[in-house]
């Protein structure tokens, strides 16, 4: 797969992550003892938001720290039995995978920036 198109591929799936990290705090907020998946949810939203941004300029900078974020929440999300976390597990493990793919690209580990 061409790197432009790793990068379209993982902005897509970082869209999907961060819209059902928000589905899924929203879902768990009225439910007892889900805090830390509200928290990992928002945390991951976050995370992928940012890594929209710095793949719009062209840098897979933010990738590996993205995908920690996303093992964490799903983790996290694969505890539970409700749907909403189901969801956003699967999710974010496509996010995880495309994630650590891009920063894998960079050299020994530093920032590879398209230019």
């Amino acid at each position: 797969m061409a790197l432009l198109d790793q990068l379209a591929s993982c902005t897509r799936l970082c869209d999907a992550c961060r819209h059902l990290c928000r589905e899924c705090a929203e879902a768990c907020r009225s439910m007892p003892d889900m805090q830390n998946c509200v928290d990992l949810n928002v945390r991951c939203a976050e995370f992928c938001d940012e890594t929209i941004r710095t793949m719009a300029r062209g840098s897979v900078e933010n990738c590996e720290a993205c995908a920690e974020a996303c093992d964490r929440c799903a983790e996290e999300c694969e505890k539970y039995g409700e749907e909403a976390c189901y969801e956003c597990a699967q999710v974010c493990r496509r996010c995880e995978h495309e994630c650590r793919e891009l920063a894998a690209l960079g050299l020994g580990g530093s920032k590879y920036t398209l230019q």
